[in-house]
């Protein structure tokens, strides 16, 4: 099945299409207003971000997450953009992932935030650069995604939440209970027998194009040249937690919360404890140096 590509729609239609019934889509002249479409090239960030510091990472075969051979370095960022498009020689695809936007405030006013997504429900705007061949491997987030393509081209694989039990999620209790075990470029089918390449659906994004990725559809995303990209996270409706990769969440959910709920608990009696060690001790400092109590420990 084809992931639809049309013009932008209407807030309306745009939740009663695509965001209740939890289908991706993709919005082919959402950025037309963007300054960053026209004035994001390398040359530009250069100039305009220069040897800023961040965190970015290395991989050989170009392929990140948390289970896979990455490793992190902090690199000037014009340093960074020589490596990742290719100006500089390097045996690893490099990628700057989910870097706050905020961070980059020479860069912030180019992009404007999707008039398509509710403001009470916004959540991170983050940045992300990448070499040819970077990619990150298949997961599904908790929350809507808008994926903004500003330079370059991006290729995007995407399985419905359905095939959970087909994908073979990391445990609950790993450190990316959120991402297949299946590498889906080279699937192991004795190790994971239940995996079906033909349920994928596969799109390509373009500069000025956004993929709505709907909560707990699983994604691959792979740069097919050097690009650059602006994704915004938003609060998924209520019904996302009925929905199957939500519903396995809900015993580390509910562990977050009771911890929480302790810490709470803690910091409230420490402020207690406190404030009664400040009440009482005026009377205590005044009932240890009257005489009568000066008396008695002299006996």
């Amino acid at each position: 099945m084809q992931i639809e590509r049309i013009g932008t729609p209407s807030a309306e239609c745009f939740r009663r299409d695509f965001v209740e019934p939890n289908r991706p889509v993709v919005l082919v002249d959402a950025l037309r207003d963007w300054a960053a479409l026209v004035k994001w090239t390398p040359e530009y960030l250069r100039e305009r971000v220069g040897p800023k510091p961040v965190s970015v990472f290395a991989a050989p075969d170009g392929r990140f997450s948390g289970h896979f051979g990455t490793r992190g370095e902090r690199l000037p960022f014009d340093q960074f953009l020589d490596l990742a498009f290719g100006i500089k020689p390097s045996d690893e695809v490099y990628y700057l992932q989910q870097s706050p936007l905020a961070y980059f405030s020479e860069l912030s006013l180019d992009v404007t935030t999707p008039a398509l997504v509710r403001p009470d429900l916004a959540g991170a705007c983050n940045l992300w650069i990448g070499g040819r061949g970077a990619t990150t491997v298949l997961h599904y987030d908790a929350q809507d995604n808008f994926l903004a393509q500003v330079h370059g081209r991006k290729e995007v694989t995407l399985f419905p939440p359905s095939e959970l039990g087909n994908l073979y999620p990391f445990p609950v209790l790993s450190g990316a209970p959120h991402h297949s075990r299946v590498d889906i470029d080279a699937p192991d089918r004795k190790g994971f027998p239940r995996f079906r390449p033909e349920r994928a659906r596969h799109v390509s994004i373009d500069e000025g194009e956004m993929l709505f990725l709907p909560n707990c559809w699983w994604h691959q995303v792979r740069s097919a040249e050097p690009s650059i990209s602006v994704n915004f996270f938003w609060r998924a409706m209520w019904q996302a937690w009925a929905r199957a990769p939500m519903l396995r969440m809900l015993p580390s959910f509910g562990r977050f919360i009771g911890r929480r709920l302790l810490e709470i608990a803690r910091e409230d009696a420490g402020k207690l404890g406190r404030r009664l060690v400040a009440r009482a001790a005026p009377s205590l400092l005044g009932a240890a140096t009257a005489p009568s109590f000066r008396r008695t420990i002299r006996r």
